[in-house]
C-alpha cells in the first residue's frame, strides 16, 4: 500500500528523493505498478510526471522519447516506426495505452510485454541521469536508474511477432528480428522466463541468409530453451517461438 507519494519538479531532486527512501519506486503512467500482475506493493512512489518527460521529437537519426510519453502518444506519432507502432497498438486497450508508457515497461523487465523485444531486436537505448545505455543492457542487468529518455532508431530493419491467448494480451511468447550495419539481432521472451538474444544462432546468418522458412524454423526451435507452464507446454513455446522467428528473420532481411 502507497503510503508516501512524492511529485518532484526536477530530475536532481527526484534522485535525492531516492537516495532517501532506496525503497521507494519511480512512477511514469502508474499502469503497473497498480496492475494485478505486478509483485510490486510499494509504501514509497517518485512520481516522474513533474519532470517535464512527456515529449517525441527526432534527434539525428533517432526518436527521442521523454519516460511520461504514453504509448498511445507513442502509437499515434507519424516518426514512430511501424515495428513499434504495430507493437504497441497491439497491447491491452487504448485506456491502458493512455496511461502506461515505454519506459515503465523498460523499468519492468517483464518478458511479457513484445514491445521489449521488438527494442532490443532495433538496438535501442535508454538515457538516465548517470548514463546511456541499450535497452537490452538495462534489461539484461541489475539496473535500476531512473530513466528519463528512450532512443530508437528511425529507420530500422526489424520485424516482431507475438502469440497471446487474446488479440490485444500480454504475449506467452515474443520474438523480434532486427539488421543494422552491426549485424544481426535474434530475441526471443517468454512469460515467466526471460528475455534473451540468440547470439549464438545470430553469428550464422547475415542479410543474404536463405530464405528457408522451414529450415530456419527447426533450426531456431533447436535453439530456443522453454519450460511448460499451466497454459501450455515448453515444446509448443519452442515451435512457436521458431515459426514467428523464421517469419521475422525473412522479412526483416528483405527490408519489408
Amino acid at each position: 500500500m502507497i503510503t508516501e507519494f512524492f511529485k518532484p519538479a526536477t530530475i536532481e531532486e527526484a534522485l535525492q528523493l531516492k537516495s532517501t527512501y532506496p525503497e521507494a519506486l519511480y512512477m511514469a503512467g502508474g499502469s503497473w505498478i497498480n496492475s494485478s500482475r505486478s509483485a510490486t506493493d510499494p509504501e514509497v512512489v517518485i512520481s516522474l510526471s513533474g519532470l517535464g518527460l512527456n515529449f517525441i521529437h527526432q534527434e539525428g537519426a533517432f526518436l527521442s522519447i521523454g519516460a511520461t510519453t504514453t504509448l498511445q502518444d507513442i502509437a499515434d506519432h507519424s516518426l514512430t516506426p511501424d515495428f513499434l507502432r504495430t507493437c504497441l497498438k497491439q497491447f491491452r486497450n487504448r485506456n491502458i495505452r493512455n496511461q502506461a508508457t515505454l519506459a515503465g515497461m523498460i523499468a519492468t523487465k517483464n518478458p511479457a510485454f513484445s514491445s521489449l523485444t521488438a527494442l532490443i531486436a532495433a538496438n535501442a537505448e535508454v538515457e538516465t541521469p548517470s548514463q546511456k545505455i541499450t535497452v537490452e543492457d538495462y534489461i539484461t542487468t541489475p539496473q535500476d536508474g531512473l530513466i528519463s529518455t528512450i532512443l530508437i532508431p528511425l529507420n530500422p530493419r526489424v520485424c516482431a511477432r507475438k502469440h497471446s491467448v487474446t488479440a490485444r494480451g500480454v504475449s506467452l511468447v515474443s520474438v523480434a528480428a532486427g539488421f543494422s550495419d552491426q549485424g544481426i539481432r535474434l530475441v526471443v521472451a517468454q512469460d515467466g522466463g526471460k528475455i534473451e538474444r540468440l547470439k549464438d544462432f545470430e553469428k550464422k546468418f547475415d542479410a543474404s541468409m536463405p530464405k528457408d522458412r522451414d529450415n530456419l524454423s527447426n533450426q531456431i526451435k533447436n535453439a530456443v530453451v522453454s519450460f511448460d507452464d499451466y497454459r501450455t507446454s515448453g515444446a509448443f513455446k519452442k515451435y512457436i517461438a521458431g515459426v514467428m522467428l523464421a517469419d521475422c528473420l525473412i522479412q526483416a532481411a528483405e527490408g519489408v
